[in-house]
């Protein structure tokens, strides 16, 4: 496992119901509590009275006493569960988490006993469930756990397929509920009724038997308050910027506030009368450095940014654009080159990272956020002067290739999007066009393609006139507004569907992609590029073990910046430097990072490279709308 350094978090967010029909960043109030050093948490729990800490890390559970300040080690290994891997009563006597073992490789729920007052430890780690499990909770009372069993005995920390209860003390598993998907179940402080995911829905049954209901749309549930009224989950979604929902028993939204999916995770209510949740979040910054293209020497850049992410030069060569951490949210940042001046554009909204793009004339910005009422990414417009920002559509998705899935026009007065598109390819995507002033237009249907994920085909908007579609047989060139499509390249095609960085060369001439060539007689895959006009197709570099895509092309267009991973039994990309005259690639050493891009002198790559990360036990002080 990756280490890197965690803060476990008490979590909630804003409280009025949602009358907005736009993302909002929502303000959260933050006091650290402890310093959490370099451990990786897995879960966090803390009984009703609060006087202590338990969390997960890497081979030890830590129970943090927070009247002593001092610290307690259990060595054993959590596994990692979806929702988190620890559960504690209210008293805090009994802790239960999961536990790998290492003759099955099965995971089974584990116990131990705590003293109340003190957190310490009055048994050892002992197993009490039957069958492989890895999400559960037990009850406030502490008498009873709920988990869900893992049937097809596969290390599966995303979903399992029986709800089931169980005395925690071990004994008779009882069924709930049976589907092929059932994750993160959570006690009514009663214990009466058990929340959990039900597939894709928000669903509860009886603790002593009965039929389920749903009441909204889920990925996992975090916890139920401790009064019972209120349960908070996260709805389905894979953005950076997640939304987190806290609703009544009745299914009423009471709040709703993002929060940021690659560092943070909620696991539970925060017990007591104040209203929370409890996680963990890691720190981690990512200062600008610049790393040369010829011999990979790094050197500092002239300005200074503690938590930068996606950095782009505007079209002009003038600007630097990056997303930092401003005051706990995200945030666009804008640096003049000439003047060294910084400004921040303030937003309403946290755009996502790496969705963001320039103007053709430097002076605008587009960026993706998620709407927490349908949670689809939507299209905003930042005006670099100004540093307004103004909602211009719904991209009506919320799948991180919504990212490639627009483009600036290049009159800059109208941005293109596709919608529609799906994963198997049988839903009717279009091309739509909104101008800046809001009015929004059908431009035309495109042919039915599997939209995938990842280093995957789908469509592509690459010009004013021109859609790509990349699929395991061939790249499909389709014209816009109209006529029919043609075959580019009768290879596959794919590419990273996440980075919005153009396919198209600086020349016009050349459409880069991943495709296929053969390694030891065996396919592999291999940078590609098709010329526009479909005469002619070459591969470039030599065939990768695991995976291969472009990145971004040089200013010459004579070479692309392309990734690739040698091997998938140590999966991990490597940066290199792709001629299109057939001529060898050229590994660049790139340090761990949150985004690069390309200097104006094509002889650099400006990195946000990622340092020692640093947390701490945090709050986050908020309160309920109970009208």
């Amino acid at each position: 496992m990756t280490r890197a350094l965690l803060a476990i978090v008490l979590m909630i967010g804003s409280v009025s119901p949602p009358t907005h029909t736009s993302a909002q960043t929502l303000p959260r109030r933050v006091q650290p509590l402890v310093n959490t050093g370099h451990e990786w948490a897995t879960g966090v729990a803390t009984p009703a009275s609060r006087r202590f800490v338990v969390y997960s890390e890497e081979h030890a559970i830590r129970i943090f006493n927070l009247q002593t300040k001092k610290s307690i080690t259990v060595p054993v290994t959590v596994a990692t569960a979806m929702g988190g891997s620890l559960s504690i009563s209210s008293s805090g006597s009994r802790l239960i988490f999961p536990v790998e073992d290492d003759a099955t490789h099965s995971t089974y729920i584990w116990a131990m006993d705590l003293d109340p007052a003190t957190g310490a430890p009055r048994s050892e780690p002992h197993r009490v469930s039957v069958v492989p499990a890895i999400m559960a909770t037990v009850s406030s009372d502490g008498s009873s756990i709920a988990l869900v069993a893992i049937d097809n005995n596969v290390h599966n920390w995303a979903a399992g397929n029986r709800l089931m209860v169980m005395p925690s003390e071990g004994g008779n598993e009882r069924v709930l509920d049976s589907a092929n998907s059932i994750r993160t179940p959570r006690f009514t402080p009663d214990g009466r009724t058990i929340y959990y995911a039900r597939k894709r829905a928000l669903a509860r049954i009886p603790t002593n038997g009965g039929a389920h209901d749903s009441i909204a749309a889920a990925a996992r549930v975090i916890g139920v308050s401790p009064d019972g009224k209120y349960v908070a989950f996260v709805p389905e979604g894979l953005a950076i910027q997640r939304i987190a929902r806290v609703i009544d028993t009745n299914g009423k939204i009471v709040s709703s506030f993002s929060f940021d999916n690659n560092n943070e995770r909620m696991d539970a209510w925060l017990p007591g009368k104040t209203p929370g949740l409890i996680g963990f979040r890691s720190i981690q910054p990512s200062p600008l450095e610049v790393v040369s293209l010829s011999d990979g020497g790094k050197s500092a850049f002239q300005m200074t940014e503690t938590y930068a992410s996606a950095p782009q030069f505007s079209p002009a060569h003038d600007r630097l654009g990056i997303v930092a951490k401003i005051n706990d949210v995200d945030q666009l940042v804008i640096y003049d080159m000439k003047s060294k001046q910084r400004r921040t554009i303030s937003s309403p909204v946290q755009p996502e990272r790496e969705s963001w793009q320039w103007s053709p004339d430097g002076k605008k910005i587009a960026f993706l956020a998620v709407n927490p009422e349908n949670q689809h990414y939507e299209i905003y417009v930042a005006d670099v002067g100004t540093g307004r920002s103004t909602r211009l559509a719904d991209t009506g998705t919320l799948v991180p290739t919504a990212a490639t899935l627009y483009r600036w026009r290049d009159n800059g007065a109208a941005i293109d999007f596709i919608t529609g598109t799906s994963v198997d390819g049988k839903s009717s995507a279009q091309v739509q066009r909104v101008t800046l002033a809001g009015a929004q237009s059908v431009v035309r249907s495109l042919p039915s393609a599997p939209q995938g994920n990842g280093t995957d085909g789908g469509y592509r908007l690459v010009s004013d006139n021109l859609v790509i579609i990349g699929t395991d047989k061939s790249l499909i060139a389709v014209p816009l507004p109209a006529g029919e499509p043609r075959t580019l390249a009768a290879h596959p095609a794919f590419w990273m569907t996440t980075i919005p960085r153009s396919l198209l060369s600086p020349d016009g001439r050349w459409i880069a992609f991943g495709s296929v060539g053969i390694k030891d007689g065996v396919k592999k895959p291999q940078w590609a590029i098709a010329s526009v006009d479909g005469t002619e197709f070459r591969l470039l570099g030599a065939p990768m073990g695991c995976d291969a895509f472009p990145f971004e092309w040089l200013r010459d267009s004579r070479a692309l910046i392309a990734l690739g991973a040698p091997s998938c039994e140590n999966f991990h990309w490597e940066t290199n430097i792709v001629p299109i005259d057939g001529g060898p690639s050229r590994s660049v050493s790139v340090p761990i990072n949150s985004g690069y891009t390309l200097t104006p002198d094509s002889q650099s790559l400006l990195v946000a490279a990622q340092g020692q990360a640093a947390g701490s036990i945090v709050t986050y002080d908020v309160s309920l709308d109970r009208r």
